[in-house]
Order: C-alpha cells, then sequence, then structure tokens
C-alpha cells in the first residue's frame, strides 16, 4: 500500500542495502510506472497536485487542437485534454508523477552519496518512449494516433547517464543511439567480455562514458 513511487523506491533502498552488506557489486533496475497514467487528482499526493493546478501555467506543452488522427485513449488508461479545464487536469497530474519520481530518485543518489558508492556506481536514467501530452495535439506516445506519429516527442528517449569523476559531464551526445546498445555498452565499460555479439544489433559507445569522441562508424548499424 502506499504511493506507487515511494513504495518502489523503499523496495530498491532495501535491496541495496542488503547488497551493501555484502561487500559486492550490484546491479538493480528501478523500473517506476511513473509518469504513466492514471493523472488524477486522487492518485497523486494532494499538495503536489493542487500547486500544479492552481499556480503552473503549462509553458513547455503549446495549446493545440486535438489530432485529426488521434485515437481514444479516456478512462484509466489515460485521458485527451479537450478542453482547458482537461488539459489542465491531465498536466496537473503528468507534472506530479514526474516531481514525486524526480524526489524518489533522489533518495536513492541520497542513499549513494552517504554510503560514499556515487563516483563507483554508474547511473544510467531512462524511458521506454516520448509522450505527446497536448504537442501536436497529441495525448500518448507514437500509438496515440492512427497510422502511428515520429514527432520527436513520441521517439526521442531522455537519457541521462552518471558517475562523478569519470563520465564526462554537460556532455550532450547528437548521434542517434538506441536502447539495443546499452547491452554491450554496460558490459564494455564494466570490462566484461561480451561472447554473445552474434545477431545482436546493439552497438559499443562506452568510449563516450570515457569522454572520447564518438564517430559515426562507432555506431552504424549494420545487418545482413
Amino acid at each position: 500500500d502506499g504511493y506507487v513511487s515511494y513504495v518502489i523506491t523503499v523496495n530498491a533502498i532495501i535491496f541495496i542495502e542488503e547488497q551493501f552488506l555484502e561487500k559486492k557489486a550490484f546491479s538493480l533496475n528501478v523500473h517506476y510506472t511513473a509518469p504513466h497514467a492514471p493523472w488524477d487528482r486522487h492518485q497523486h499526493p494532494k499538495d503536489v497536485y493542487d500547486d500544479y493546478f492552481k499556480n503552473c501555467k503549462f509553458e513547455s506543452v503549446d495549446w493545440e487542437s486535438t489530432h485529426p488522427n488521434h485515437l481514444s485513449k479516456e478512462g484509466a488508461s489515460g485521458s485527451i485534454g479537450h478542453t482547458k479545464l482537461e488539459r489542465r487536469q491531465i498536466l496537473s497530474g503528468y507534472f506530479s508523477a514526474i516531481t514525486e519520481m524526480d524526489k524518489n530518485i533522489g533518495r536513492l543518489l541520497d542513499w549513494l552519496e552517504e554510503k560514499k558508492l556515487r563516483d563507483n556506481t554508474l547511473i544510467i536514467f531512462t524511458s521506454d518512449n516520448g509522450m505527446n501530452m497536448g504537442h501536436h495535439g497529441i495525448w500518448g506516445k507514437g500509438n496515440g494516433t492512427y497510422p502511428p506519429n515520429m514527432f520527436d516527442t513520441a521517439v526521442k528517449v531522455p537519457t541521462i547517464i552518471s558517475r562523478p569523476g569519470h563520465i564526462p559531464e554537460d556532455l550532450i551526445c547528437d548521434k542517434l543511439l538506441s536502447q539495443y546498445d546499452f547491452y554491450p555498452t554496460i558490459l564494455n565499460y564494466l570490462g566484461v567480455e561480451n561472447n554473445s555479439t552474434e545477431n545482436l544489433p546493439g552497438r559499443n559507445f562506452a568510449n563516450l562514458l570515457r569522454g572520447k569522441t564518438l564517430s559515426n562508424k562507432d555506431i552504424v548499424h549494420e545487418y545482413d
């Protein structure tokens, strides 16, 4: 029971506490459901939701009429902001979900700082898809319309990789990378031999994490 992002974080901390006592290297995937729907008022902390609903201008999301090819996403799976009130309600829930997720990610980072593991832990923050929250008149990801849309807000995936003192900070990569690439990249970065390269599409971009130049040749995906 409890707010989902909080419950997930509590379980994550319990796990890494156990790993810390074992004095071994650990790997942990923390799969927050946020900021997925539902975005109703009663689904999120009241003070956070109310603050967004009453005070936020949501200037990062332009007001656009509903896309003509939009698919209905009413109910638990999501909503469509047809009116200004609906738009404000949905965005208040969505922004609340992100805010609370950020707070709980901060709790995990605080644990690593406290245990003096922050600079010895590779952190990858990413997602499984982008999201149109009224952008282009669409409420949903690529499958928010039919035919599916390929707007950058739908297909670009947020990704932040961090390890203080080791991975360059404030570096933005403009190369076309894929989540297929995480597998060979992480193994290479950790110095683990990769014996499963046959027929796998991923390419290693670990040099980027080491502060080296990443050429187009390094990331070209070749298929037979």
